[in-house]
């Protein structure tokens, strides 16, 4: 197992003689082992947030106060997502 392109180009440098680098990135592009370790690595996209009627969906954050001494220790922001409001 090689641990990247440049590990595994410094590898292949120390042991053979007159393989470029664009051979090295089609063998790491085409590589099972890469390909294994890049699957984990991508992202679902984004998806939005449909709703048909009130109240259907909220977003709820609640915000600590408490360390700067003020007279309200929390504030609670609640968003419908129908009426943005």
């Amino acid at each position: 197992m090689h641990a990247g392109r440049y590990k595994a180009r410094a590898e292949i440098d120390r042991n053979y003689y007159g393989i470029t680098k664009t051979e090295v990135a089609f063998l790491l592009k085409h590589c099972a082992t890469c390909a294994k370790a890049r699957t984990g690595k991508t992202v679902a996209p984004l998806e939005s947030i449909i709703v048909k009627e009130l109240w259907e969906h909220l977003q709820i954050d609640i915000i600590d106060f408490w360390h700067l001494g003020q007279r309200f220790k929390w504030c609670l922001h609640v968003r419908d997502h129908f009426s943005k409001f």
